[in-house]
Protein backbone atom coordinates (compact mmCIF):
# COMPACT_ATOMS: atom_id res chain seq x y z
CA UNK A 1 0.00 0.00 0.00
CA UNK A 2 2.82 2.39 0.80
CA UNK A 3 4.33 1.79 -2.65
CA UNK A 4 1.09 2.84 -4.36
CA UNK A 5 0.93 6.13 -2.41
CA UNK A 6 4.49 6.97 -3.32
CA UNK A 7 3.77 6.23 -7.00
CA UNK A 8 0.67 8.49 -6.91
CA UNK A 9 2.66 11.32 -5.32
CA UNK A 10 5.40 11.04 -7.94
CA UNK A 11 2.90 11.11 -10.80
CA UNK A 12 1.42 14.44 -9.68
CA UNK A 13 4.58 16.15 -8.51
CA UNK A 14 6.17 18.75 -10.80
CA UNK A 15 9.58 20.01 -9.91
CA UNK A 16 10.39 23.74 -10.00
CA UNK A 17 12.11 23.51 -13.44
CA UNK A 18 8.81 22.34 -14.96
CA UNK A 19 6.89 25.28 -13.44
CA UNK A 20 9.52 27.76 -14.61
CA UNK A 21 9.35 26.36 -18.15
CA UNK A 22 5.53 26.53 -18.20
CA UNK A 23 5.55 30.11 -16.86
CA UNK A 24 8.10 31.13 -19.48
CA UNK A 25 6.02 29.63 -22.30
CA UNK A 26 2.84 31.32 -21.04
CA UNK A 27 4.62 34.68 -20.77
CA UNK A 28 6.13 34.37 -24.24
CA UNK A 29 2.71 33.59 -25.68
CA UNK A 30 1.18 36.66 -24.05
CA UNK A 31 4.02 38.96 -25.12
CA UNK A 32 3.93 37.63 -28.68
CA UNK A 33 0.22 38.35 -28.98
CA UNK A 34 0.38 41.89 -27.57
CA UNK A 35 2.82 43.60 -29.90
CA UNK A 36 1.80 47.00 -31.20
CA UNK A 37 0.95 47.50 -34.85
CA UNK A 38 3.91 48.62 -36.89
CA UNK A 39 6.60 47.10 -34.69
CA UNK A 40 6.51 43.72 -36.37
CA UNK A 41 5.47 43.46 -39.99
CA UNK A 42 4.92 40.13 -41.67
CA UNK A 43 4.49 40.15 -45.46
CA UNK A 44 1.59 37.91 -46.44
CA UNK A 45 2.65 35.79 -49.40
CA UNK A 46 -0.70 36.48 -51.04
CA UNK A 47 0.43 40.08 -51.74
CA UNK A 48 3.64 39.01 -53.44
CA UNK A 49 4.22 37.80 -56.98
CA UNK A 50 7.31 35.77 -57.87
CA UNK A 51 8.73 36.07 -61.37
CA UNK A 52 11.55 34.68 -63.46
CA UNK A 53 12.95 36.55 -66.47
CA UNK A 54 14.49 34.74 -69.42
CA UNK A 55 15.48 35.62 -72.92
CA UNK A 56 13.87 33.60 -75.74
CA UNK A 57 17.14 31.62 -75.78
CA UNK A 58 16.66 30.69 -72.11
CA UNK A 59 19.28 32.94 -70.46
CA UNK A 60 18.42 34.09 -66.93
CA UNK A 61 18.13 37.89 -67.05
CA UNK A 62 18.42 38.16 -63.24
CA UNK A 63 21.82 36.45 -63.33
CA UNK A 64 24.48 39.17 -63.17
CA UNK A 65 26.78 37.07 -65.37
CA UNK A 66 24.23 37.02 -68.23
CA UNK A 67 25.25 39.51 -70.96
CA UNK A 68 22.59 42.23 -71.01
CA UNK A 69 21.07 40.89 -67.78
CA UNK A 70 19.56 43.05 -65.07
CA UNK A 71 21.40 44.50 -62.12
CA UNK A 72 19.04 43.55 -59.28
CA UNK A 73 20.38 46.37 -57.08
CA UNK A 74 19.21 48.90 -59.70
CA UNK A 75 15.62 47.58 -59.75
CA UNK A 76 12.97 49.97 -58.44
CA UNK A 77 9.37 49.21 -57.50
CA UNK A 78 6.80 51.99 -57.85
CA UNK A 79 3.20 52.41 -56.78
CA UNK A 80 0.80 55.18 -57.78
CA UNK A 81 0.04 57.53 -54.88
CA UNK A 82 -1.92 60.74 -55.28
CA UNK A 83 -1.75 60.36 -59.06
CA UNK A 84 2.06 60.14 -59.09
CA UNK A 85 4.55 57.28 -59.22
CA UNK A 86 6.21 56.81 -55.85
CA UNK A 87 9.14 54.51 -55.24
CA UNK A 88 8.34 51.87 -52.67
CA UNK A 89 10.40 52.11 -49.50
CA UNK A 90 9.48 50.97 -45.99
CA UNK A 91 12.38 50.55 -43.57
CA UNK A 92 10.29 48.37 -41.23
CA UNK A 93 9.39 45.83 -43.94
CA UNK A 94 11.05 42.49 -44.64
CA UNK A 95 11.42 43.83 -48.20
CA UNK A 96 12.11 47.57 -47.71
CA UNK A 97 12.37 48.29 -51.45
CA UNK A 98 9.45 46.03 -52.32
CA UNK A 99 11.40 43.10 -53.78
CA UNK A 100 14.04 40.48 -53.25
CA UNK A 101 15.96 38.17 -55.57
CA UNK A 102 16.46 34.55 -54.55
CA UNK A 103 18.03 31.50 -56.16
CA UNK A 104 15.65 28.73 -57.07
CA UNK A 105 16.55 25.04 -56.97
CA UNK A 106 16.94 24.79 -60.75
CA UNK A 107 19.44 27.64 -60.74
CA UNK A 108 17.15 30.41 -62.00
CA UNK A 109 16.93 33.55 -59.97
CA UNK A 110 13.46 34.51 -58.78
CA UNK A 111 12.27 38.07 -58.28
CA UNK A 112 9.63 38.30 -55.54
CA UNK A 113 7.72 41.58 -55.68
CA UNK A 114 5.56 43.03 -52.93
CA UNK A 115 2.69 44.32 -55.03
CA UNK A 116 0.55 47.33 -54.28
CA UNK A 117 -2.30 45.91 -52.25
CA UNK A 118 -4.94 48.57 -51.83
CA UNK A 119 -8.32 47.25 -50.76
CA UNK A 120 -10.24 47.85 -53.96
CA UNK A 121 -12.14 45.86 -56.55
CA UNK A 122 -10.00 47.11 -59.43
CA UNK A 123 -6.64 45.93 -60.66
CA UNK A 124 -3.84 47.35 -58.58
CA UNK A 125 -0.78 48.30 -60.57
CA UNK A 126 2.85 47.94 -59.54
CA UNK A 127 5.63 49.26 -61.77
CA UNK A 128 8.98 47.48 -62.09
CA UNK A 129 11.79 49.67 -63.37
CA UNK A 130 14.82 47.66 -64.48
CA UNK A 131 16.62 50.65 -66.00
CA UNK A 132 15.67 54.25 -66.93
CA UNK A 133 14.31 53.04 -70.30
CA UNK A 134 12.85 49.66 -69.21
CA UNK A 135 9.71 49.77 -67.04
CA UNK A 136 7.12 46.98 -66.87
CA UNK A 137 3.71 46.83 -65.23
CA UNK A 138 2.44 44.10 -62.94
CA UNK A 139 -1.28 44.24 -62.26
CA UNK A 140 -3.11 42.12 -59.72
CA UNK A 141 -6.76 41.86 -58.82
CA UNK A 142 -7.30 40.66 -55.27
CA UNK A 143 -10.23 39.04 -53.52
CA UNK A 144 -10.53 40.32 -49.97
CA UNK A 145 -12.40 38.80 -47.09
CA UNK A 146 -12.28 38.70 -43.35
CA UNK A 147 -8.90 37.24 -42.55
CA UNK A 148 -7.67 36.62 -46.09
CA UNK A 149 -6.29 38.23 -49.25
CA UNK A 150 -6.14 36.16 -52.44
CA UNK A 151 -4.71 36.93 -55.85
CA UNK A 152 -7.62 36.59 -58.26
CA UNK A 153 -5.92 37.53 -61.55
CA UNK A 154 -2.49 38.70 -62.76
CA UNK A 155 -1.48 40.72 -65.84
CA UNK A 156 2.11 41.40 -66.91
CA UNK A 157 2.49 44.36 -69.28
CA UNK A 158 -1.25 44.24 -69.89
CA UNK A 159 -1.35 40.55 -70.84
CA UNK A 160 -3.41 38.23 -68.63
CA UNK A 161 -1.26 35.49 -67.08
CA UNK A 162 -2.67 32.43 -65.28
CA UNK A 163 -1.66 32.37 -61.64
CA UNK A 164 1.03 29.69 -61.26
CA UNK A 165 0.73 26.84 -58.78
CA UNK A 166 1.63 27.69 -55.19
CA UNK A 167 5.38 28.22 -54.92
CA UNK A 168 5.93 28.47 -58.68
CA UNK A 169 7.08 31.77 -60.22
CA UNK A 170 5.44 33.49 -63.16
CA UNK A 171 7.79 33.03 -66.15
CA UNK A 172 8.41 36.18 -68.22
CA UNK A 173 10.19 36.13 -71.60
CA UNK A 174 11.95 39.38 -72.46
CA UNK A 175 14.11 40.40 -75.38
CA UNK A 176 17.17 42.39 -74.29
Amino acid sequence: MENNNRTMKQKHRFGWPSWVAMAFLAGASLLGSCQEDGLVQVVPTSTTVSLTFRTPEGADLLDPSTPGGYDASALRVYYVRDGRLRMRYDASSQMPYGYRVDNQLNGLRVLTVLTDNCACDERVRTYLQFSPDDMDTLEVRYRWGEGYILKDSVWYNGVYRPIPAEGEPLAVLKQR
